[in-house]
């Protein structure tokens, strides 16, 4: 059996905020086989409740794909006068009484159900999940989509969801004990929930006999100017994380494990990458074995980089029939 020989050959992936050039190795005639602690290594595969580095990078690599491939819709309500330009949604689900259930239960329970329903009520195909705790030890979702949802239909939805489990239920029984006699102001609360919102949130309850906890937001993005900042802001923070059990985050299909354009380094493409390398306002990024350029797609133009671009435009036209 002959020996089997390493061939090093220098490739590229593109993504949609970052070009990545690094050596491709290729066994032949096999690839030898894994170390026995790898392959140990792969099944373990356990984490411990908070997100890894691997999963922040996935994790922002699926979300910006999702920011890549969402398209400008024009939205407009029955009661609003004007249209507006919208492109995506960034939604924070929270539970409306102390967590009763396991975080794998509320998932399996709770978001799974959502998921679903958003499919079906709002045709959602393409998102991106953070699971998180609140400093109560609450468990919260945040999820983009790149669809419109009014925010009183995904109120309805969510507490109807949570309350397979009795949160709303619980929720009314302790607003009406807390405020037996009236308006009670919660002074625990009062330096970041002024006294006259506890007020205006009281009033709103009892019209609906505290039966809609305000459970759900939808975070403006209209006028962010860096929407991809922002967002990552709250999908990957680490700070004062407390662990979770089962899965931290998920996505759609589609955008799980995106492999970006790819393509080995040929004399063409090698003088578009000493262009991009010199063009101004083009950052880069070193490694042993790669090297990282923060570049988007409409960059590659600007910079006439045009087979890099015609590569990446190659790729994401899969996405199309997703």
């Amino acid at each position: 059996m002959p020996k089997p020989e390493l061939a090093i050959t220098p490739a590229i992936s593109i993504h949609p905020n970052q070009l990545t050039t690094y050596a491709l190795a290729n066994w032949h005639p096999y690839k030898p086989a894994r170390h026995e602690n790898s392959l140990n290594n792969l099944t373990r595969n356990k984490h411990d409740g908070t997100l890894s580095k691997n999963a922040v990078k996935k994790l922002s690599r699926s979300t910006d794909y999702l920011l890549y491939l969402a398209q400008d819709k024009e939205v407009s309500l029955h009661h609003k006068a004007k249209a507006w330009k919208f492109k995506v949604a960034f939604i924070t689900l929270t539970l409306s009484s102390k967590q009763q259930h396991s975080d794998k239960e509320l998932k399996a329970l709770f978001l799974n159900h959502f998921i679903t329903q958003a499919k079906q009520k709002w045709n959602v195909s393409r998102f991106v999940w953070r699971a998180e705790k609140q400093a109560n030890g609450n468990l919260h979702f945040h999820i983009l989509v790149d669809v419109f949802i009014p925010w009183y239909e995904l109120r309805d939805v969510w507490n109807n969801i949570q309350n397979k489990l009795g949160y709303v239920d619980r929720y009314r029984a302790n607003m009406k004990q807390w405020h037996n006699e009236g308006f009670r102001i919660r002074e625990n609360l009062a330096q970041f929930w002024p006294v006259h919102k506890q007020k205006k949130a009281y009033e709103s309850g009892k019209k609906n006999d505290f039966r809609s906890p305000n459970s759900t937001d939808i975070h403006s993005v209209r006028f962010v100017k860096d929407i991809r900042a922002y967002i990552k802001k709250y999908m990957s923070k680490k700070e004062k994380e407390l662990p979770i059990e089962g899965r931290i985050w998920g996505c759609s299909y589609d955008i799980a494990s995106p492999e970006g354009a790819r393509s080995d380094i040929d004399s063409l493409i090698a003088s578009e990458l000493g262009r991009l390398r010199n063009a101004p306002g083009v950052h880069a990024f070193e490694g042993d074995y790669f090297t990282c350029i923060e570049v988007t797609p409409d960059l590659l133009l600007k910079f006439e980089c045009y087979l890099l671009h015609d590569l990446w435009l190659t790729y994401i036209k899969k996405f199309d029939s997703s």
